[in-house]
């Protein structure tokens, strides 16, 4: 939920799962010398709960829902132990092994002393509660858009949203300027609920921004191999492109194979390109880049304010039978040489997921594949595999497509 500190060493945070049930801990000298707050039970998911910790002299509470649910009296340490904090994360571990937070977050706020039960209780009703916005820190996340998250308890200490997926990184070259963030105001569809959001603060004559995904392990370049580019986009401020589409190598300054799409309007629309490799060129590893490029001898005219959005950014390598979102021949090639006579799908259990009794509805994370069939980009996928396509399908091993899905 969140982690404030200088590293795992130099850090207190709040955890949802703890393997399974949340943790309140606050150390000064490694994970080994944590004091802890441990809930007994396993938040439900699909709504909204209300966490709290307080900490006042040597006593430390954990509420959910406004319950008390963990004291510990022998809490020595307090956020003053760990010094001027330098990593302070809501929805991101100190530990890089960690997963980013899967969920929503709403009135987060920091009190510069410990609330009693009353006061926490109040808080599980309205916003401030009786106490009050947070008198350190008050995040509302009220914005529709843009990078900052603002303070609203005017101590002045505003948020930077950053995206979540260190894959997926901001361009800019020749002195461009892009900001990257997620977008909620934009969805592609009621499916998928966010978009890409690139603020163009500067993408002039010699300057080009965008985005890249270097995948796993680079991204496979192979000579002769065409790859299929797919996207849903659409821009402000009158700008139609061009958008180009290039796979490169990890460094950006040689391009295997470029392309470039244009008729960018308001509106969503999903655009596709073929993109082919030299047969000279040697095997490989690079990313792959889909930004404004006006390096060239034309440049494209970008008004002052420019935004463009993203979704469902995919590029895939030959597929069997060259079926769209397909296969890969390899794979489908040794199924055959088995000379199978029949295909159990879904395979295992139609009815398995995460079944908990205090969820709402525990069937809710079962494998429900007749709501999988159509455009991925308008089906429904499992929770867990939301999470997975959030942070890209990312590329890398041979024959894996790219994707920017389900942000």
């Amino acid at each position: 939920m969140f982690d404030f500190g200088n590293g795992p060493d130099v850090n207190m945070f709040l955890t949802v799962s703890a393997g399974t049930t949340p943790r309140f801990a606050i150390t000064a000298n490694g994970n080994g010398n944590e004091q802890r707050l441990n809930a007994p039970s396993p938040l439900s998911t699909n709504q909204w709960t209300h966490l709290a910790v307080t900490l006042s002299g040597t006593t430390g509470t954990l509420y959910v829902n406004g319950t008390p649910v963990a004291t510990n009296t022998n809490m020595t340490l307090n956020p003053s132990s760990l010094g001027s904090t330098t990593q302070n994360w809501i929805g991101k571990s100190q530990y890089s092994a960690d997963p980013f937070l899967n969920a929503s977050v709403d009135e987060f706020q920091i009190y510069n002393r410990g609330l009693s039960a009353a006061e926490v209780q109040s808080l599980t009703s309205s916003a401030g509660g009786s106490p009050g916005g947070g008198n350190v820190a008050w995040y509302r996340f009220d914005e529709a858009s843009g990078a900052t998250a603002v303070d609203s308890s005017g101590s002045g200490h505003d948020g930077t949203i950053v995206l979540a997926d260190t894959y997926w990184a901001p361009v800019a070259d020749g002195g461009g300027s892009v900001t990257a963030t997620l977008d909620s105001a934009n969805p592609l569809n009621s499916q998928l609920t966010r978009s890409l959001k690139l603020q163009v603060n500067s993408a002039g004559a010699g300057q080009r921004v965008g985005m890249s995904n270097e995948g796993y392990f680079g991204l496979p370049v192979t000579p002769g191999e065409s790859y299929t580019a797919s996207f849903f986009a659409k821009a402000s401020n009158g700008f139609t492109g061009p958008l180009t589409f290039s796979l490169e190598n990890t460094g950006g300054t040689q391009a295997f194979a470029t392309t470039t799409v244009s008729g960018l309007t308001s509106d969503w629309q999903q655009f596709t390109a073929m993109l082919t490799v030299a047969a000279g060129t040697p095997p490989t590893t690079g990313r792959f880049v889909i930004g404004i490029d006006n390096r060239s001898a034309s440049p494209a005219l970008v008004p002052d304010g420019t935004s463009l959005w993203l979704q469902m950014v995919s590029l895939f390598p030959p597929t069997y039978q060259s079926e769209p979102n397909g296969l890969r021949p390899d794979l489908v090639d040794k199924l055959k040489a088995m000379h199978p006579t029949f295909l159990r799908f879904p395979g295992g259990n139609y009815v398995e997921g995460n079944y908990r009794p205090q969820d709402p509805d525990p069937r809710a994370s079962r494998f429900d594949w007749k709501k999988t069939i159509g455009p991925v980009w308008e089906t429904a996928g499992p929770p867990q595999r939301r999470l997975e396509l959030l942070v890209g399908r990312r590329a890398g091993s041979p024959g894996i497509p790219a994707a920017l899905r389900g942000l």
